[in-house]
């Protein structure tokens, strides 16, 4: 009796695995098709619309890791439009992802994102932060001549 158990459950999570894999593939497949309509934007209008499916996609249940690549995204498509306060929280979504492999990239956007709103003491906490968590990181000179661009802040609101 017990092996037959053993086989049921055996048997159910091979149906669920192969269930999951093919959700998951669908999804891959949309990933796919908005990074694509992504790089392939020319104009705003394209850009609007590939950030609304990436976070469409956010919304699916089958996103697994690829959820916070999704975020990710989203938010490059709302930086090059400008709209840097909306592209900052998906970057920070991304941030508080545990373990998320677009952790590096997002927090060095959400970076730039305060540098672009002319917000210097928050920038300039991104910009260090980042170097603190990152200090063999490739933008390490990039972060650092930004912070050398940053006006002082003492006596600044900002």
């Amino acid at each position: 009796m017990n092996i037959m158990k053993y086989s049921l459950v055996v048997a159910l999570i091979i149906c669920l695995s192969a269930g999951l894999n093919e959700m998951y593939a669908g999804f891959r497949h949309d990933y796919t098709q908005a990074y694509k309509s992504y790089e392939n934007a020319k104009n705003q209008a394209q850009l609007v619309a590939s950030a609304e499916r990436f976070l469409k996609l956010t919304e699916r249940d089958d996103a697994g890791a690829l959820k916070e690549n999704c975020y990710y995204w989203a938010g490059e498509c709302l930086y090059k439009l400008k709209k840097y306060h909306q592209a900052l929280g998906s970057f920070e979504r991304v941030m508080l992802m545990p373990g998320s492999n677009k952790e590096e990239a997002a927090r060095f956007k959400a970076a730039m994102c305060y540098v672009k709103m002319e917000n210097v003491k928050a920038a300039r906490w991104e910009l260090n932060r980042f170097l603190r968590d990152y200090p063999s990181s490739s933008l390490v000179k990039y972060v650092n001549n930004q912070l050398k661009k940053l006006p002082d802040t003492a006596g600044m609101g900002k």
